[in-house]
């Protein structure tokens, strides 16, 4: 992970907007979303360092906020924004895909 540039996680975003992508959503400690299946309409990345992210889905039907975001990684295929808590742990993850993401583990019993 390098630190967020926002011209560029922009730039990635947009890429998406008009497509359907599969999100990710990590809130830690306690929750995640994996796979979710949504059509991009809007993004918005706001502030300076710390950033926020918003994107907006199906049409402005559905919108999601990911506050204190301050690294990513972006490739051709894959957009991933984090943010870390005081003590240098992961605490909140946006990634976002035309491609489905791996899903390991999981409570079937």
């Amino acid at each position: 992970m390098e630190l967020l540039q926002k011209e560029v996680v922009l730039e990635a975003l947009q890429q998406f907007i008009g497509k359907h992508a599969y999100l990710h959503v990590e809130v830690n400690p306690g929750a995640y979303l994996r796979n979710s299946k949504v059509q991009i309409s809007s993004v918005y990345v706001l502030g300076d360092n710390p950033y926020r992210i918003f994107l907006q889905f199906d049409g402005g039907q559905a919108l999601l906020q990911m506050d204190n975001v301050t690294h990513m990684l972006v490739t051709q295929d894959i957009v991933i924004a984090t943010g870390y808590d005081e003590y240098g742990r992961l605490a909140r993850t946006i990634e976002i895909s035309l491609t489905p993401f791996d899903v390991v583990g999981g409570n079937n019993g």
